[in-house]
């Protein structure tokens, strides 16, 4: 399924993740109860690779179904 980096930044801040701070093209997301950190890429509305899109959910402990 794909997915923009936008719209994985708007899952993460309905699941406890905030934004820390903004490097480049990258937004750092932080999860206060977890003590993780997640590097989000945005590059407009392109979709995230598959392979950063299931590193991205297996670090922040997000399935499929939440999108």
């Amino acid at each position: 399924m794909p997915v923009s980096g936008k719209e994985f930044c708007r899952v993460l801040s309905q699941n406890g993740w905030y934004l820390a701070r903004v490097s480049g093209s990258h937004h750092i997301y932080k999860h206060e109860d977890l003590n993780k950190i997640a590097t989000i890429p945005i590059h407009g509305s392109r979709d995230l690779r598959y392979g950063t899109y299931k590193k991205l959910l297996k670090d922040t402990g997000l399935t499929e179904d939440d999108f």
